[in-house]
This record gives structure tokens, C-alpha cells and sequence, in this order.
């Protein structure tokens, strides 16, 4: 389930139930929010505003205080579409982005009814030793990226987990920019293996 569906459900109610019925039936169970929400000014586009409107105002102090408020109630239809899908069963998680912090500043108190991602999916893995490796391909060629992740399939072949991970990102995702990737990955000397590939000439 994407974002966009539960921005639209404060103006889209059934539009919003009927698309949930049919991601249940799909098996989908899940919606999150990766919303930027430090920064209300120049990280948050307020529904209703279009681009112009919106890049206008973040470049011209004196409509910050209009486009702060616009964003802040912008925050609370959006946390509250997230409880709604809550109530409705529909595990729901935010990005640790200060999305709930705003709407239960400005009055939502039960915001926080949903839990965040790291603490339900990430705090888990640091439990169990796991954590963060993340690297870029300097020479800006998606085959060195593309070879890494061979690497650590090799090197890993039973970690299933890993696996789907990178053959999702290799089929799905484009590479803007530096080629990259970013991992979850155990206490298995994953350092030291990288270290060897590099060594034996295998990435630039």
C-alpha cells in the first residue's frame, strides 16, 4: 500500500475502502509513511497546495507562517487516514519522521496509536546482532553494485532474507545518481568477506 492512499483519504473515503479491500484480498496487510516531516517549511507539500504554490512559499519568509499551518493540518488528515486503516485492522507504520509528533502537537493525542519502524522492525534485528552496511559504487557503474550483491549471495547462500532483498532491489529499482545499496545483515563477517572481494580485484 502506498502513501498516496492515505493522503487521499480524507477527501476519498470509499475510493480509499474499496482499494483496502482489494489489497486485503491481495494479501497485502501493510501501509507506511516515509513523509518528511522535520521540516514543515521546505519537507512537507500541504494538501491542496500545487508545486508552484507550495516551492513559492517555502522561498518567501513572510508565507512560512501560512505554509506551516497548511503542512500541520495537512500532517493530522494524513495521521489520522493512517489510524483509520489502524482501526481497520491494516498494520500501519511511520518512518521515525516526526509525522505523528506534529498532529499530536496540534491536538491528535492518540497519534502514537500506531508504532514507528525502526522499534517494530528494526530494534528486533540490533537484538539479534544485526545491523546497517551500506556502500556506493564510486566508478558510478550499477554492474560494480550488481556485483557486490553476487558477492554476498555467495558468500551468504542461506540467508533468504538477503537474498529476496537484493533481488527485489536489482528488479525493481532504478539507480539515480551513485549506484548503491543498503543492507541488514548479521554477525557474519560480513566486513571481512568485503574486504576480501575488494582485495582480490572482484569491484573497482
Amino acid at each position: 500500500m502506498t502513501l498516496s492512499l492515505s493522503r487521499c483519504w480524507a477527501t476519498q473515503p470509499k475510493c480509499c475502502r474499496n482499494s483496502c479491500a482489494a489489497l486485503r484480498r491481495a494479501g497485502s496487510s501493510r501501509i507506511w509513511s516515509p513523509t518528511s516531516s522535520h521540516d514543515l517549511i521546505n519537507g512537507y507539500l500541504p494538501t491542496g497546495w500545487s508545486l508552484e504554490k507550495w516551492r513559492a512559499a517555502s522561498q518567501d519568509e513572510s508565507q512560512h507562517a501560512e505554509l506551516k499551518a497548511a503542512a500541520q493540518r495537512s500532517c493530522a488528515q494524513h495521521i489520522q487516514a493512517m489510524l483509520d486503516f489502524h482501526a481497520m485492522g491494516i498494520h500501519a507504520v511511520d518512518y521515525g519522521n516526526n509525522l505523528r509528533q506534529v498532529p499530536f502537537d496540534d491536538g491528535v493525542k492518540n497519534a502514537f496509536d500506531f508504532p514507528g519502524f525502526v522499534p517494530v522492525y528494526i530494534r528486533p534485528l540490533f537484538c539479534e546482532g544485526k545491523g546497517p552496511f551500506r556502500w556506493v559504487a564510486l566508478s558510478g557503474d550499477p554492474e560494480d553494485i550488481y556485483k557486490t550483491d553476487a558477492k554476498l549471495k555467495e558468500l551468504f547462500p542461506h540467508n533468504a532474507d538477503m537474498n529476496r532483498w537484493l533481488d527485489m532491489g536489482a528488479r525493481l529499482h532504478r539507480v539515480p545518481g551513485f549506484a548503491g545499496t543498503d543492507l541488514l545483515a548479521g554477525p557474519e563477517r560480513a566486513s571481512r568477506r568485503r574486504s576480501r572481494v575488494q582485495r582480490d580485484g572482484e569491484e573497482r
